[in-house]
C-alpha cells in the first residue's frame, strides 16, 4: 500500500449507534427508545398491517375479488362485442360507399359531379 492510501481514513459523519464517539454527528433523536415517537408509531403501523392481512384472508374479501374479476371479464367481453359491431358497421359503410362511387361512375360518365362521401 502506498503512503497516500495509508493516510486516508474514512470516518462516518452520522449514525444511530449508541456512543458514536466524537467522529460522529449525534442522532437527532433516539428512534430505539421504547416510549419514543418512532416506536409508538411503528406499533400502530404494525397493527394496521396485521388488520390488512386479516381482511385479505377473510372470505368476504375473497368473494369480493371473485365478483370483481367476473364483472371485469363480462365488461371486457361486452366492450369487445361492441367493437366488433362497430367494425362490421364501418366495413358495411365502406362497402356501400365504394359501390355507390362505382355505380355513379358507370352510369353518369365523366360529366357527373364528384360523389359525396358520408359516414
Amino acid at each position: 500500500m502506498n503512503e497516500m492510501a495509508r493516510s486516508v481514513i474514512c470516518k462516518p459523519f452520522s449514525g444511530q449507534m449508541v456512543d458514536e464517539g466524537e467522529d460522529f454527528v449525534p442522532a437527532v433523536f433516539d428512534y430505539l427508545q421504547p416510549d419514543g415517537y418512532f416506536k409508538i408509531h411503528e406499533a400502530e403501523i404494525t397493527l394496521l398491517n396485521r388488520q390488512i392481512a386479516q381482511l385479505k384472508d377473510s372470505a368476504v374479501y375473497r368473494q369480493a375479488q371473485e365478483s370483481y374479476h367476473t364483472i371485469r371479464q363480462e365488461a371486457e367481453k361486452a366492450i369487445e362485442e361492441a367493437r366488433e359491431v362497430m367494425r362490421e358497421a364501418k366495413n358495411l359503410r365502406d362497402k356501400r360507399r365504394k359501390e355507390t362511387f362505382c355505380f355513379r361512375l358507370r352510369t353518369k360518365g365523366n360529366d357527373s359531379p364528384k360523389p359525396v362521401f358520408e359516414s
